[in-house]
């Protein structure tokens, strides 16, 4: 039987209530919570987040504008809006006519706090026999991590393209991110999966259109980038002058 990779196990959420955030008197505040059921001013919270994440940004800006546009009502609306997010200490009013800054809390609503994600039950599919997935593409991959000091860093990883037949629907392209046990270049027979994706045939389908556009454009900037180094080579490489004849 063919080896199968485990699955890494997702690590279980930290309580939002035992989250603190630092401030320079080293006094612990705690962190904001929400609930997406909730409305403000009428409007969802995923609408306020995706406001919030909009407002106080230029020097010249009108918020109530920004509003206006981000939730698509009128200014007079947009206004009773801000005002609302202020008695929630969302935002504050800034001393320039039609501004105001996001608070702290209004910027941990803006982004960094996450809706409830959807989930459905994936259902196991009764064997059969001579049904079973296949492999057809395997490349090395990197994997962006953030380091505790904030700093990226690519973790080395690899990307599968196979069809998979174990559970109900229609979703059927798989592709997953295996991580394999490797240590110094020597590498054992078993990995992990970071994060497996399933996908309709249909969507599998637009999903290559995009990634072959995403090809092209790589391969411009490649070359793009290749030829800036050579030129950059070839100007800083030193020039011989003719000595002139006397």
């Amino acid at each position: 039987m063919p080896y199968k990779p485990k699955r890494a196990t997702a690590p279980a959420p930290i309580p939002q209530s035992s989250i603190t955030a630092p401030s320079k008197q080293n006094v612990i505040v705690s962190e904001p919570t929400f609930d997406a059921n909730e409305r403000i001013a009428g409007f969802s919270m995923i609408a306020i987040k995706r406001t919030l994440q909009r407002i106080g940004l230029m020097p010249d800006r009108d918020d109530i504008q920004t509003v206006a546009s981000a939730l698509s009502c009128p200014r007079n609306q947009a206004e009773r809006v801000l005002e609302e997010l202020e008695r929630r200490e969302l935002v504050s009013r800034t001393p320039k006519r039609k501004q105001w800054d996001t608070t702290f809390k209004g910027r941990r609503l803006a982004f960094h706090w996450d809706p409830p994600r959807r989930f459905t039950p994936a259902i196991e599919r009764p064997y059969e026999r001579n049904v079973m997935g296949e492999g057809f593409a395997e490349v090395p991959c990197g994997i962006l991590r953030f380091t505790p000091d904030g700093e990226d860093m690519f973790e080395e990883g690899e990307l599968d393209a196979t069809m998979h037949v174990e559970y109900e629907g229609d979703r059927l392209v798989e592709i997953n991110v295996p991580q394999p046990d490797e240590y110094q270049g020597e590498r054992a027979d078993s990995s992990n999966i970071a994060l497996s994706v399933y996908l309709t045939a249909k969507d599998a389908k637009v999903f290559a259109e995009g990634l072959q556009k995403a090809i092209a454009r790589a391969e411009r900037e490649v070359e793009r980038r290749r030829t800036k180094q050579s030129q950059r080579t070839s100007t800083g490489s030193p020039r011989t002058v003719p000595r002139k004849s006397r």
